[in-house]
């Protein structure tokens, strides 16, 4: 047989096997295989994933570990399908998701995503006082490597778990090569993880009577938190407030729609829209506190926050006064998966839009303020608890529009 047909021959035999492999993921709810794993699935006979197991059984040459190899499917196919918010949920990742709602973690204090045009890890927003913030990590900008280890869609998990660590590394160096979003360059940056407890809430009273709430997250307690500074600043007799979302990333619906429904008259906050057409709406009661609003966002409100800018517009019960905001108008949902020696995995996946009241979705826009105002570019790093009213032009702004 000459080499040229045998090249051929051995080409033709990859591309079916890879083959069978690509449709098997796509018809893994078919195979049975999820029964293994304990959900119950129909039974439709042998499935191109289980003829590709069968191939892999008996051809491939090394250990197989099974639970790898299903994890690997689940993976592949949550991949497919091209949904930066859409992953698998390993037994880590699933801690850190409820360790994420209450505000406590060790790490260095960035929300991620994948960017689905080139499957790289992006910030949506560094945490305010955190060490990616001081280190001046912005949104847009992306993670090339961690640590000298690539980074991407294909090994997010791992990533997230690199910049994360344990308690017991708290402390120690972590290094990202970073794109840069406004040069494009590649830099590389160091920081150290820290443990972090994150105070979602900050208040204090501003001159000639104006009230200034800042909300870094929507947090499990940040409504709670929301009504003790509305109490302590005596929010009945201000002659107006302000509600800074700057760099907020988003968080809990529930959370968001409590603060809301405190400023809000009565009707729709945001509602969601599902694969099959149903809506779902979240409203605000007849009870509100009647007060001047401003409120400002940037290119790093995202998600939860912009819900909440988006219905204090439509409502026309306040100004947004800062940068447009990062654009995030999809909800995801955590389906608890199975449960192993190591812990619970789940399945994090985009279950529906939202939109605002009058029927906005702003997933990849994002919203306009009605006033544009950008920090001064010595200031765009500092912490905002640092600025004083001259430096930070944006409150300087939402400030005046309230005076009267």
């Amino acid at each position: 047989m000459s080499r040229k047909r045998s090249i051929v021959i051995a080409t033709l035999i990859t591309f079916v096997i890879t083959s069978l492999m690509i449709f098997g993921v796509v018809r893994l709810y078919d195979s049975g295989l999820l029964s293994f794993m304990g959900i119950a699935t129909p039974d439709s006979g042998i499935s191109a994933i289980k003829r590709a197991e069968q191939i892999i059984d008996s051809k491939f040459y090394g250990e197989v570990d099974k639970n790898k190899l299903y994890e690997g499917a689940l993976k592949g196919m949550l991949e497919s399908l091209g949904d930066e918010y859409t992953w698998y949920v390993d037994e880590e990742s699933y801690k850190d998701l409820s360790l994420n709602l209450t505000g406590e973690y060790t790490g260095i204090g960035v929300n991620v995503s994948i960017d689905s045009a080139d499957n790289l890890i992006t910030i949506i927003s560094p945490i305010e006082d955190t060490p990616a913030f001081k280190a001046g990590l912005k949104a847009g900008d992306k993670i090339i490597s961690i640590d000298s280890v690539a980074v991407s869609l294909e090994n997010y998990q791992q990533a997230i778990n690199m910049m994360r660590g344990s308690d017991k590394q708290a402390g120690q160096e972590v290094v990202l090569s970073v794109k840069r979003a406004e040069t494009g360059k590649i830099e590389e940056i160091r920081l150290k993880r820290e443990h972090i407890i994150l105070k979602t809430v900050k208040s204090k009273l501003l001159p000639q009577n104006i009230g200034y709430i800042r909300i870094t997250s929507f947090d499990e307690n940040t409504d709670n938190e929301f009504a003790r500074a509305l109490n302590e600043m005596n929010v009945i007799n201000l002659d107006g407030l302000v509600v800074d979302l700057r760099n907020n990333g988003g968080g809990t619906l529930k959370s968001m729609q409590n603060i809301s429904d405190m400023l809000l008259p009565e009707g729709v906050i945001t509602y969601f829209e599902y694969k099959d057409g149903n809506k779902q709406y979240f409203r605000s009661s007849k009870e509100f506190i009647d007060i001047p609003l401003s409120v400002i966002i940037n290119g790093s409100s995202a998600s939860a926050s912009e819900a909440f800018a988006g219905a204090i517009r439509d409502h026309s019960r306040g100004v947004l006064v800062g940068e447009k905001s990062f654009g995030k108008g999809i909800v995801q949902t955590v389906y608890p998966f199975s449960k192993t020696e190591k812990g619970n995995t789940a399945i994090y996946i985009t279950t529906a839009r939202y939109f605002t009241p009058k029927g906005e979705c702003i997933h990849k826009k994002g919203i306009n303020p009605d006033i544009e105002v950008a920090l001064p570019d010595e200031y765009k790093y500092a912490s905002l608890d640092e600025l004083t009213m001259e430096q930070d032009t944006q409150l300087k702004t939402a400030w005046e529009k309230l005076l009267k």
